[in-house]
């Protein structure tokens, strides 16, 4: 039953993704009073990318074959149209004032071999022990599945394997991660002077929680391997990832809150977490909308200090 709701919850977030935009924005570079460029954009997002590239090498491009020495001496403003398709890294010459142009692609700029990127992973996070829930064997460290989010923030080399068409590229980062382990009912964790307790807030004071949780957070080094399709048109279609990661703990703390309450009780310790974390993650995505799953191989706890459990995670990438 869990397994079935945690597809249904990841199924209602793909389907929450809006489609991408077809409108088209525009940027205008001027080169002198008589002569602009006009770029045509699908979106503005596209449009926010062009910080990635050389702007000023782009125009050298675009210029090489247009004569402007005559441009001030023109009694009508020349005006240059391109389409900036970035999925095909290439620019398309449209027009030329009133003048036919072919619409042949011509490329003007050279996808580079390497691209830097930020991204942002919201999801949720779970565990497994001995390859099912906890929560199925009624034990006291079972999650709730909407309180137990995971996010994940890092930055992203990515080099393409290949010629300039190649589907294939290699993609390192450095990311930093959080775990956040929302406990069931009024369970809550201590750490004891052998190995962790897991406790009823109830049975010991009375009161029931509103929240109760273990986050811990590291910093991860992801390595995949991308291959990236594309369809007859040249649009991005099936995005398709795998690879490991390595991390080491920065820290970790557990947070109460009784209900009825505004006081929350912090307390940081290592709880007896390993320091290392390392696993096995996957990608997969279809017209703009990348899903993420990460596999810890290692446990969770030091062994015999705490229960035996691999943590994951999924969800999407921003």
């Amino acid at each position: 039953m869990k397994i079935i709701q945690v597809l249904a919850l990841l199924i209602g977030v793909f389907c929450l993704i809006p489609t991408q935009s077809k409108a088209q924005d525009t940027i205008t570079v001027e080169l002198n009073s008589k002569t602009k460029i006009v770029i045509y954009a699908q979106d503005r997002a596209s449009l926010a990318r062009l910080r990635q590239l050389d702007i000023n090498q782009i125009i050298r491009d675009v210029t090489a074959g247009l004569d402007t020495s005559n441009a001030n001496k023109q009694s009508e403003v020349k005006t240059y149209e391109y389409e900036l398709n970035f999925e095909e890294d290439e620019m398309t010459l449209l027009s030329q004032s009133n003048d036919s142009i072919p619409k042949t692609s011509k490329r003007v700029y050279k996808s580079p071999r390497f691209r830097n990127f930020w991204a942002v992973d919201l999801g949720l996070n779970n565990y497994l022990e001995n390859g099912s829930f906890p929560d199925a064997n009624n034990q006291a460290y079972g999650l709730r599945i909407g309180g137990s989010r995971f996010v994940s923030i890092g930055t992203y080399e990515r080099m393409r394997i290949g010629g300039q068409k190649s589907p294939f590229s290699l993609q390192m980062g450095l990311e930093f991660s959080w775990y956040n382990f929302m406990f069931e009912n009024d369970n809550y964790l201590i750490r004891g002077e052998e190995g962790l307790e897991f406790r009823n807030y109830q049975d010991d004071f009375g009161k029931s929680l509103r929240k109760n949780k273990l986050t811990a957070y590291y910093f991860n080094i992801p390595l995949t391997l991308n291959a990236r399709f594309r369809d007859k048109s040249g649009r991005r279609t099936i995005n398709l990832g795998v690879g490991g990661y390595a991390g080491v703990r920065l820290g970790a703390y557990t947070k109460v809150r009784e209900d009825g309450s505004r006081n929350r009780t912090k307390d940081r310790d290592n709880f007896f977490l390993n320091n290392w974390r390392y696993g096995l993650e996957g990608h997969l995505g279809f017209n703009g909308v990348l899903l993420f799953f990460k596999y810890d191989l290692n446990p969770l706890f030091v062994p015999e200090r705490g229960p035996d459990l691999n943590a994951f995670a999924f969800g999407i990438r921003l």
